[in-house]
């Protein structure tokens, strides 16, 4: 993956949920142009 600069649009990323199902950034960013992700690494 090539490095991502300012301005560039996001990659559709497919992350999995804690419940185990499949997330991907296009199905939340369809309908808005702005998105915030927020990663919890000591959340398990």
């Amino acid at each position: 993956m090539r490095e991502l600069k300012v301005g560039d649009s996001a990659p559709n990323l497919v992350l999995e949920t804690i419940n185990g199902e499949r997330a991907a950034l296009a199905d939340y960013w369809e309908n808005s142009e702005i998105l915030l992700i927020i990663f919890l690494r000591h959340l398990g």
